[in-house]
């Protein structure tokens, strides 16, 4: 289960970002490992176009209480 979770990429940002951003594809990219209820690869157009809800730093797991 442990291993498995470490080898999954989870959804992370390319740069900082502040809240009321709306994030768009360029924001976005799959990276190892996935943290614990971040966001999965698969699921990156159903991000695009939503807004954080607070401050991000960059190579930062985005997860969907991050968004509004």
């Amino acid at each position: 289960e442990e291993t498995a979770i470490v080898q999954r990429r989870g959804v992370r940002l390319t740069r900082s970002l502040q809240a009321g951003h709306v994030l768009e594809k360029v924001d976005l990219f799959p990276l190892r490992p996935r943290t614990l209820n971040s966001i999965s690869p698969d699921e990156i157009a159903e991000v695009i176009g939503k807004k954080l809800r607070k401050d991000k730093t960059v190579d930062e797991c985005l997860c969907w209480e991050d968004l509004e």
